[in-house]
């Protein structure tokens, strides 16, 4: 078995192998090469401590990330690497403190492969086990139980008997993990190949409870609704599954009904009703994602997804310069991608999708105003010729000319727009 290295990860090896510090190439590097995929990040596992790593690897940019294992990123431009002291007096006691035994791998380009905990054997398998007692491994770091469920979205893999079944024991641990950590996890569930896997996993473990209670509350929501045949839960990861891999988009269709449980009423034929299921649907994500430490555009993008992803129902006759302005020419298609996962089956909603996405699309070719910087007349015009202050008179007004020139373009010229602010004032 031979490995490819970065001209920076090989020369890094040498260096520290010359110095007298066996280093190996260890963890997802390995795994990934061996499942033929790209590897992305070439981490490195050495005897040397951190002072030592920092001496032999001088002229390398090294920047603390992991003071508990003695972790230094190598920051090179276009490479993502880190080097770390061993977990243990040797490379197998090492490994045998890592999370799962397909990350338990190491590889020298003298020495070979070891694999002291079967990793390889469980790669074939498709099977992520713990390298030591399940319970140890995770009372070690409450984040691999998360991990578990990252992994098993982004590889396919299934979780072994025993390590589910400490996980379920030990959920509770999970509390005590950075909110940081947690979100970065559940990012990467998210954009990965089968989210629907690793959501659902969290659930069966009891870590979503712990992580998302809001979308825990959906479970066994029943819609009883021509419309949906599985309950809100169900139906949300069907959603995600079928959006593209766009962190806003999954996130947004994660939360897109997550009002609903709140919103619950019946109609005298027993039907569902979720009246505003969307508005407190908005409110609750960005409840929820300010908890989970998002960004702030993050949490913008998705609360607007959210409250707007029933906007299809007065799709295609609606404004499509109307609908721009609302979203923005940045998200459109993102909500456009959300109102598709959610229409499912339903061809009529979909081919109205189609029609409002053809008027938006030839809305934006034309150039037609739909925001407020697409006025002719800007808030200093209105100061300066009108004397309106900044403030809220101010916005009021600007948002009441936008309104007129999207329903006739033909008044976006600064005159007219001007005469029309004297009016409205």
């Amino acid at each position: 078995m031979d490995i490819f290295l970065p001209g920076p990860i090989r020369r890094a090896i040498e260096l520290l192998e010359a110095a007298g510090h066996e280093t190996w190439l260890v963890g997802g590097s390995v795994r990934d090469h061996l499942l033929g995929a790209a590897v992305k990040d070439w981490d490195l596992v050495t005897s040397a401590p951190a002072d030592a790593v920092r001496a032999v690897l001088a002229d390398y940019p090294l920047v603390p990330v992991g003071a508990r294992f003695g972790t230094l990123s190598l920051a090179v431009p276009g490479l993502k690497g880190e080097v770390s002291s061993f977990r243990g007096p040797d490379i197998v006691a090492d490994l045998r403190l890592r999370d799962f035994t397909v990350n338990a791998m190491a590889w020298h380009p003298q020495r070979g492969l070891a694999d002291p905990c079967g990793g390889r054997a469980d790669l074939a398998r498709r099977l992520l086990r713990c390298p030591g007692r399940a319970e140890d491994i995770f009372r070690a770091d409450a984040l691999r139980m998360v991990r578990a469920a990252r992994f098993a979205a982004v590889l396919g893999f299934s979780v072994e008997a025993t390590a589910l079944a400490a996980i379920k024991e030990l959920n509770a641990l999970v509390d005590d993990v950075s909110t940081e950590r947690i979100r970065e996890e559940l990012s990467r569930i998210l954009v990965s190949p089968r989210p629907r896997l690793g959501i659902d996993l969290l659930r069966e473990t009891g870590l979503l409870a712990r992580i998302l209670p809001e979308l825990q509350a959906c479970v066994g929501v029943e819609q009883y609704s021509p419309y949906h045949t599985e309950d809100v839960y169900r139906h949300t990861l069907t959603v995600v599954e079928n959006t593209p891999p766009d962190l806003s988009v999954r996130l947004a269709a994660l939360m897109h009904d997550i009002g609903k449980p709140r919103s619950l009423a019946r109609d005298e034929r027993g039907r569902s009703r979720f009246f505003g299921h969307e508005q407190l649907g908005a409110e609750l994500a960005g409840k929820i994602l300010r908890r989970l430490r998002y960004d702030n555009k993050t949490i913008a993008v998705v609360g607007k997804l959210v409250r707007h992803h029933m906007l299809r129902l007065n799709y295609p006759g609606m404004n499509p310069a109307k609908l721009l302005a609302r979203v923005g020419n940045a998200d459109v298609f993102r909500l456009f991608a959300l109102q598709e996962a959610d229409a499912g089956g339903d061809e009529r909603s979909l081919e109205a999708i189609r029609q409002m996405r053809a008027r938006v699309q030839a809305a934006l070719a034309k150039g037609r105003p739909f925001a407020r910087s697409d006025l002719a007349v800007s808030g200093r015009d209105l100061l300066m010729e009108l004397g309106i202050a900044p403030g809220p008179e101010l916005g009021r007004v600007l948002d009441r000319l936008l309104e007129a020139v999207i329903d006739d373009p033909g008044l976006n010229e600064r005159e007219k727009l001007l005469a029309l602010a004297r009016q409205l004032r």
